[in-house]
């Protein structure tokens, strides 16, 4: 059905994980500026990692709705 029972816009994700030649993993794509996203990497015996985090945790109730609306690009790291 949707948020607010199709009345809300969808959240939207378009991510992409590529293999580095580091043996790390790049994200790319686009999303949604609200909610709040993170991207983890699980391995076998290793510990968790953070791939891409994007804090949307000060935007208040007006700004999620209009970070809904708002899509962004993952920054690049490579840079």
């Amino acid at each position: 059905m949707g948020l607010g029972y199709g009345f809300l816009p969808n959240l939207e994700y378009n991510l992409t994980l590529k293999p580095k030649g580091d043996g790390g993993l790049k994200v790319t794509g686009t999303h949604t500026a609200f909610p709040a996203l993170e991207v983890w990497r699980y391995e076998d015996g290793k510990s968790p990692q953070l791939l891409y985090h994007h804090d949307a945790s000060g935007m208040g109730f007006v700004g999620g709705l209009i970070g809904i609306n708002r899509t962004i690009e993952v920054p690049d790291d490579d840079q």
